[in-house]
């Protein structure tokens, strides 16, 4: 990670905004709340990626096969959850193997989308 795309007081103040967002249904505070944040909110996005991943698990709560993806898949989420806490706390960002980008380009998408709907 390029932890150099931070300024030092970005960081400082998005510290506890970006730790809300790996404790799920917390994701949405940094989401909303710290937009202008831009540590906070590369956290939060990730954060919002491991809570859909925990939701998705919960809904697939179907008897025998599904139960054990159900617990591998909350088990990967509450890693994932614990090493972005752990990055935060070194002031670092972090993102998830192979999500963490396709977040950033579905995210940057959207906000391509709003510009020129707005403009």
């Amino acid at each position: 990670m390029d932890e150099a795309k931070f300024t030092q007081e970005e960081i400082e103040e998005g510290r506890s905004a970006a730790i809300l967002a790996y404790i799920p249904f917390l994701c949405f505070v940094p989401l909303f709340r710290w937009k202008d944040n831009r540590y906070a909110y590369s956290h939060a996005r990730q954060g919002l990626a491991i809570f859909i991943i925990e939701l998705i698990a919960l809904i697939l709560l179907i008897p025998g096969l599904a139960v054990l993806l159900v617990k591998v898949v909350l088990t990967v989420a509450i890693i994932f959850a614990l090493i972005g806490i752990a990055f935060v706390l070194q002031d670092k960002e972090w993102k998830i193997p192979y999500l963490g980008d396709w977040i950033d380009r579905k995210v940057k998408e959207r906000f391509r989308e709003e510009e020129e709907h707005f403009t």
